[in-house]
């Protein structure tokens, strides 16, 4: 779901990107699945376990806009350019996708001008779920809020304040959280409002942040390492606590499992971007189908729900075949349909948009002074 004035591709982040977006698709395609047997039951645990594949995305998002935006500090362009390779990548594919909702399900202008104008997540706060196949776009909506204020804070701020910032944003959302909760905030605002989201998105920022400055791959390299360890272990704890309820919904997850999630997958990035590509670790995360949904994640990502809701309503479900045989049918289904759309909005759209991007690269004027052209 992150592009923009692109460093060059790390094959690990796609792997990344492809387990975030088929996490988010298990997740709501078992959601609301029911099993009899013991070993179902734990499946779907683990299933239910991946509406973390969101956080995973604010994580990346976040490390690669703000070294996005710190590689292109200083340009002329700043600004324009951000924005306008921004807007190339997501709105086409946004709009378009939404228009067609808004237009099946006979969404109505006042609902619909929340989402067409990305505040979703404020409406379904004050709300609940909406009835048509929407309520994933909150999470857009996350995101186009942090775009809308972090390229200037990145424009103003020296990067030693940007990485206090941020360390301290990672160590104040849980504790914001945490009073909401007790003053009895809905559960639904604490986990889809941007300012309680906050501290994945810092994550990923201060990652890049970080691995910026001079000798620092080992360093995270050994940090990633320990941090993996410390945030699985309590993560672990906080579920023994809830039971092993994985859902968002817990007490333990709505205050701080949300910032400890966000640790562990920073662990994973800082894992992808300084582990030799050889290890076993790069290498699953490198593999070719991981990579590949790793690429049309975003459209995955924004066809995903319409395309479940659509293909249950229609009878689809694991009980057609029994057993394992079932699952399999199902869950190959669902992420063979939304694949093949995502791929058909690459050819057609978000290809033919993406490649206009060249016309909006970053230029620093004393290179060009220099005789050495625009980056």
């Amino acid at each position: 779901m992150s592009a923009g004035h692109e460093p060059v591709r790390i094959a690990p982040l796609d792997g990344l990107r492809g387990i975030a977006v088929l996490a988010v698709i298990v997740f709501h395609a078992c959601v609301f699945e029911r099993t009899d047997s013991a070993l179902g039951a734990a499946l779907l645990s683990v299933a239910r376990a991946g509406w973390s594949g969101v956080d995973l995305f604010f994580v990346l998002s976040g490390f690669l806009i703000t070294g996005i935006l710190l590689d292109g500090k200083g340009a002329s362009n700043y600004f324009r350019a951000f924005y306008a390779r921004r807007f190339l990548r997501i709105f086409p594919l946004y709009y378009l996708s939404l228009a067609v909702l808004v237009a099946a399900y006979r969404v109505s202008a006042a609902e619909s001008a929340w989402y067409w104008l990305y505040l979703s997540n404020f409406r379904m706060t004050s709300a609940g779920w909406p009835q048509a196949p929407l309520s994933h776009f909150w999470s857009l909506a996350v995101e186009e809020q942090y775009y809308l204020i972090w390229p200037l804070v990145v424009f103003l701020a020296p990067r030693k304040v940007l990485s206090v910032l941020c360390g301290a944003v990672v160590i104040l959302v849980p504790a914001a959280r945490v009073t909401a909760w007790i003053l009895g905030a809905p559960e639904i605002g604490l986990y889809i409002l941007a300012p309680f989201r906050l501290d994945a998105l810092a994550t990923g920022s201060l990652l890049a942040l970080l691995l910026r400055a001079g000798g620092a791959a080992e360093r995270i390299r050994k940090a990633g390492g320990v941090g993996l360890v410390l945030s699985a272990v309590v993560l672990a704890s906080l579920l023994v606590r809830e039971g092993g309820n994985a859902m968002w919904t817990n007490p333990a997850m709505l205050t701080l499992g949300f910032t400890v999630v966000s640790l562990f997958f920073g662990s994973l990035v800082a894992l992808a971007v300084t582990v030799p590509s050889g290890t076993a670790y790069g290498r699953v995360l490198s593999a070719k189908a991981l990579r590949l949904a790793g690429k049309y994640s975003y459209a995955m990502y924004v066809f995903h729900w319409p395309v479940t809701t659509v293909l249950r309503e229609r009878g689809l479900h694991p009980g057609l075949v029994p057993g394992v045989a079932g699952w399999g049918l199902y869950l190959g289904v669902i992420v063979g349909a939304v694949t093949l759309l995502a791929i058909v909005s690459w050819r057609l759209l978000e290809g033919p948009c993406l490649s206009l991007k060249d016309r909006f690269e970053y230029r620093f004027p004393e290179r060009i002074q220099a005789g050495k052209g625009p980056l």
